[in-house]
């Protein structure tokens, strides 16, 4: 018996050892590491060089002071009229600091993104399927995205004057396009075999299109979204110089009337600082979400 028992212990040894351990299950990745992972070291070391190419010129005095401030000067200055500031509340542009304006513009950036994808999602999906809905919807959607941003401002300045709505509509047009094309290319390149497969096991259409439609175009369009999102940071602050009661534009476009270049470069840099772990966090939504496809291999 105990010759049997080393026996079978030799074999389970054995073959352990040439088909090594059982795989790892994706979808039990630490969160941490998802998020480490998403992170760009090429982009990160893209943005060490700036700042070190940017220490270096102001250092050794290659461009004036009041063209391109000190990185260090750029940072007090931003450290200290983050929270609260009285030169931001002089010129009207709220009770707090920069951050008051910074949440002002995520929160128009966010609320736009997420109406976007409320109305472009289904019609993407759906005129993937139905010709007769992408005779109608491809001509809309893909002409008002060619049509250039700065075309589109100045109505919306007139029919809606300074106001948020005009400004998140602006961004609504801006985002759905993108999203659009992604969402229907998504179900077009969806591989059929899944949803044979599905329906030759009885799947009914509803649990079809939530288990096969919507887990297998998810990925695709979460790339959408992040392309949409991108782009609506800097339509916004676009927007925002037009006319806005507040916002990073318009504190942009404030600090310029008063020749304040410090200013204008600690937005920026907070902006910027705002829109990359934006996109990191999305970008770590995307890997947990295709955790079974290869994006993780």
């Amino acid at each position: 018996m105990a010759a049997v028992k080393a026996g079978e212990s030799t074999t389970a040894a054995s073959e352990k050892a040439t088909h090594g351990a059982a795989p790892k299950s994706p979808g039990r990745q630490n969160p941490v590491l998802r998020v480490v992972k998403a992170s760009d070291p090429l982009a990160l070391a893209g943005m060490i060089i700036i700042l070190a190419a940017w220490y270096v010129v102001t250092e050794q005095g290659w461009v004036r002071p009041v063209f391109l401030p000190a990185p260090e000067q750029v940072f007090r200055f931003a450290e200290a009229h983050f929270l609260e500031s009285r030169l931001v509340q002089t010129q009207n542009l709220g009770d707090g600091g920069i951050l008051e304006n910074l949440i002002y513009t995520t929160t128009s950036v966010w609320l736009a993104v997420l109406l976007a994808i409320i109305v472009a999602v289904p019609i993407g999906l759906a005129s993937a399927r139905v010709q007769f809905l992408r005779m109608f919807s491809d001509p809309s959607l893909l002409t008002l995205g060619a049509v250039p941003v700065l075309i589109l401002m100045p109505f919306f300045l007139v029919w809606f004057g300074v106001s948020r709505n005009g400004q998140l509509l602006l961004l609504v047009l801006v985002a759905v396009p993108i999203i659009y094309v992604y969402a229907q290319r998504a179900v077009t390149n969806l591989d059929p075999v899944y949803a044979q497969s599905a329906l030759v096991l009885g799947v009914g259409r509803v649990r079809l299109i939530k288990d096969v439609y919507l887990r297998g175009t998810l990925p695709e369009i979460l790339g959408g979204v992040r392309i949409a999102l991108a782009g609506s940071w800097s339509i916004a602050a676009i927007a925002e110089l037009m006319g806005a009661p507040q916002g990073m534009g318009r504190l942009i476009s404030t600090f310029a009337a008063n020749t304040n270049i410090t200013g204008i470069f600690a937005t920026i840099l907070i902006l910027a600082i705002v829109a990359t772990l934006t996109d990191i966090t999305l970008k770590a939504v995307f890997m947990f979400a295709n955790r079974w496809g290869s994006v993780n291999k």
